[in-house]
């Protein structure tokens, strides 16, 4: 595949952001945000790339207006406090076919470092996957929830 060395914005209108979590009330709730910006500035070198991402979390769509609302409250997101998650990359290492990002992820006001197994589909789309314990980021509430949170990011990427 082709590695396109240069500065990139991710394309909202083509890209999603989304989750999943088992709650043993609901079973498997799935959701996104609607609301996310990120750059990508690839080097030479695909090694060398940095990726920084950020969500608004206000923008979390559970198809249910209730629960959304619910996690904007302070025992879940505290969306007023923390109005943001952020991504920072720290490291990438594989080929630009399969590769893993190393950076940190700040949800609820936590910072921790994360592994994303990447995926590029073509030079200018890549796929990622990856779980986290929410009791990591300080995301306590909700005994029937259970702690690891799938994510699952589909990017498009468009030259800045």
């Amino acid at each position: 595949m082709k590695w396109r060395p240069g500065r990139y914005q991710i394309d909202q209108d083509h890209s999603s952001i989304g989750f999943s979590v088992v709650n043993f009330l609901v079973f498997n709730v799935k959701g996104d945000f609607k609301r996310f910006k990120g750059e990508v500035l690839m080097g030479d070198d695909f090694t060398q790339s940095k990726v920084t991402a950020s969500i608004d979390v206000t923008s979390i769509n559970t198809d249910w207006e209730g629960r959304d609302e619910h996690l904007m409250n302070e025992d879940f997101f505290h969306a007023k406090q923390f109005p943001e998650i952020s991504f920072t990359s720290k490291t990438l290492m594989g080929t630009p076919e399969h590769f893993t990002i190393t950076g940190t992820l700040q949800i609820h006001g936590v910072t921790r470092e994360i592994r994303l197994p990447c995926r590029m589909m073509d030079p200018m789309t890549v796929q990622a996957e990856t779980s986290i314990n929410r009791k990591d980021f300080g995301l306590t509430a909700g005994p029937s929830i259970k702690n690891e949170v799938k994510i699952l990011i589909n990017i498009k990427l468009l030259a800045a």
